[in-house]
């Protein structure tokens, strides 16, 4: 007989989404911020609002300065690319931000296929 116990074995963590930075950097005041992570979509220079181009002006850079992180130093030194579900993780130390990560994830076009191939590596 199957064992049912150990379904949520090891435990799933706990997640939200948010549709503005100031919101998600305050919640995650009420969690563990060494498991915290923020996730940014970049998107391609065509791209519609809501993505940030990699290298301009955006959620991404606004996540980045929120955190206290010389932006453009951040996006120079990990380059994430904008193909749609390419993800790049930017560490940050322990204690001292309000994430503990910051992922780049990139939406290509921004179609709908696109911003599918992204949540899905985002849930990897």
């Amino acid at each position: 007989m199957p064992r049912d116990d150990v379904i949520l074995s090891p435990l799933v963590s706990a997640w939200s989404v948010r549709p503005d930075l100031a919101g998600a950097l305050a919640a995650t005041g009420t969690g563990e911020p060494e498991q915290s992570v923020l996730v940014v979509p970049l998107a391609d220079g065509s791209a519609a609002a809501g993505s940030t181009p990699a290298g301009g002006s955006g959620p991404a850079r606004e996540a980045l300065t929120a955190l206290g992180l010389d932006a453009d130093a951040v996006l120079a030194t990990h380059e994430p690319a904008t193909k749609a579900g390419a993800v790049t993780t930017v560490p940050l130390p322990p204690g001292e931000h309000a994430v503990r990560r910051v992922l780049h994830v990139g939406t290509g076009d921004a179609s709908d296929a696109a911003w599918r191939t992204a949540g899905a590596a985002v849930g990897r």
